[in-house]
């Protein structure tokens, strides 16, 4: 778990990351709970975030954002 103002996970795994900024890049994120939100390559259970990018093949199971934006597959949007 992380909780900041700043998350960023790399190339790893990570239970629940809260942040105003996360960055997840080629990881995965089981929740991640942020402002702005940015997933790479990654694959995440439930993203919940006011604004949400997903760039580069990207995947989640739920995501709960006020926008998002990029090319990304969802179970629940």
């Amino acid at each position: 778990m992380a909780r900041a103002t700043d998350v960023s996970v790399e190339f790893g795994a990570i239970g629940l990351a809260i942040g105003d900024e996360i960055r997840i890049s080629q990881a995965y994120a089981s929740s991640v709970i942020g402002g702005t939100v940015d997933v790479e390559q990654a694959v995440s259970r439930v993203v919940i975030g006011g604004r949400v990018t997903f760039r580069r093949a990207s995947a989640a199971l739920v995501v709960l954002a006020g926008r998002v934006e990029g090319d990304v597959r969802t179970l629940l949007d």
